[in-house]
């Protein structure tokens, strides 16, 4: 049986986008137009972040449970949004470790995708896990 952990809700206008609790509260662009100099940012920037933010969580509970140690580490996301055949849009997911010890950075970084449900969700998508 599944218990929830945590939940967070956000809304999204035509130009923001925000959460009930005030922790985000962002102008939001078109992808394309967000190159951040009038402040505002894309799905893809949100998407990014939150990839980059989930799997470095589970990346130090992962090393944790191994023994190792991910104080160093750092995950670079790259979400690339590409025009479709017609049939819309697709993305494209990089995630880069940096940081991790060279004898246990493949280890850990399995163990943290396994246990990173935003990684999880992606499965099977053209998501690339990779440390450098």
């Amino acid at each position: 049986m599944t218990q929830q952990v945590h939940e967070a809700r956000a809304t999204a206008s035509a130009s923001r986008v925000s959460t009930p609790d005030g922790s985000l509260d962002v102008g939001l662009a078109v992808a394309g137009d967000a190159d951040g100099s009038d402040g505002a940012t894309s799905p893809e920037h949100l998407m990014a972040a939150a990839l980059a933010g989930c799997l470095h969580q589970a990346l130090q509970v992962a090393a944790s449970s191994q023994g190792a140690s991910a104080v160093d580490a750092h995950v670079e996301a790259t979400v690339t949004l590409e025009s479709g055949d017609g049939s819309g849009y697709t993305s494209s997911f990089v995630l880069e470790v940096t940081g991790l010890p060279a004898e246990t950075a493949d280890r850990v970084l399995e163990q943290a995708a396994a246990l990173c449900p935003f990684t999880k969700a992606l499965a099977g998508e053209r998501l690339t896990l990779r440390t450098a």
